[in-house]
């Protein structure tokens, strides 16, 4: 029986990532999570005068769901892959 040791396996070069391409959809990707973080909150200020059950109720929602978004995402951090 013949077994193959997978750490030599080389990969091809067509099917490796081109890291500068990675790199810059990474901070791509970061950069409208943060402007979409940014115009949530805008949102959220710009809503704070309508009132009515409806609107308060999913205010709360929305906040509560941006906060533990936050929270889960660093915002201030560059991942390592991104340095």
């Amino acid at each position: 029986m013949q077994t193959t040791n997978h750490a030599e396996t080389e990969i091809p070069e067509k099917v490796r990532p081109d890291s500068d391409r990675v790199v810059t959809a990474g901070n791509r990707l970061a950069s409208d999570i943060r402007v979409l973080v940014s115009d949530a909150e805008e949102l959220l200020k710009s809503t704070a005068t309508y009132s009515g059950e409806g609107i308060n109720a999913a205010r709360v929602k929305f906040r509560a769901a941006l906060e533990s978004f936050k929270e889960r995402v660093p915002m201030r951090k560059v991942p390592r892959w991104a340095r």
